[in-house]
């Protein structure tokens, strides 16, 4: 059996589809909520102890500094 050039024709197809649509992810926890920073009005006097005579003692460091202090500063 013999077949000629015509007696084949083309077929196109116009596929539609494809892969299907992504699942979106639900997740499981919160965002993680990250730490902001307080402002603590005169902050700095807690690291500061304050005696009757207007003399300072660090408390951070392990040594006794002891200054003078303006009594203006500490009534402002």
């Amino acid at each position: 059996m013999l077949y000629s050039e015509s007696a084949f024709s083309q077929l196109v197809l116009r596929l539609h589809g494809g892969a299907k649509k992504r699942k979106r992810k639900t997740y499981t926890k919160p965002k993680k909520i990250k730490h902001k920073h307080k402002k603590v009005k005169l902050g700095v006097l807690q690291f500061y102890k304050f005696d009757v005579i207007l003399l300072v003692r660090s408390l951070v460091s392990g040594n006794i500094a002891r200054m003078l202090i303006a009594v203006r500063v500490l009534l402002w």
